[in-house]
């Protein structure tokens, strides 16, 4: 019985110190909010902060040039008739851990890998990054008249 007794003190101190640690948590939390007087805001045209994005280029222009290549980023950067507000890609890793802009994770739909490397269905995981550098990422592009 008396074990009993000391048990249920415990419990009964542990419940009380955890209400305590609740109450002086939201106690602290009420006294910390911003003051909406201190608030300051900053004239921008970053169409992340205004929300008026206007032209994505995915796949960093890939209706322009071999997508995700330096190609396409340096033409949509150098033509005065495009204005790109956010520049989409994807980053990947190679065999010995390199990082490469490359949309898809096969290496056959953009590039002559099967040609180059003698195999079909290669992951861009699977290689390095010189074997990558082998390949022409263009070898499959096609502008919109089909050439």
């Amino acid at each position: 019985m008396k074990k009993r007794k000391k048990i249920l003190l415990i419990i009964l101190l542990l419940l009380v110190a955890l209400i305590a640690a609740v109450f002086i948590i939201l106690k602290i939390a009420g006294n910390h909010r911003s003051n909406p007087k201190d608030i300051k805001t900053y004239a921008t045209t970053n169409s992340f902060i205004t929300g008026k994005i206007e032209q994505i280029a995915h796949r960093c222009g890939a209706g322009i040039a071999p997508e995700e290549s330096l190609l396409a980023i340096q033409t949509c950067l150098n033509n005065p008739n495009i204005s790109v507000d956010i520049y989409e890609f994807d980053l990947r890793l190679t065999k010995d851990e390199q990082l490469v802009l490359f949309h898809n994770s096969t290496v056959d739909e953009t590039t002559d890998a099967t040609a180059v490397l003698g195999q079909s269905g290669l992951l861009v995981h699977d290689l390095t990054l010189a074997e990558l550098k082998q390949l022409n990422v263009g070898a499959n592009f096609t502008v919109a008249d089909g050439n």
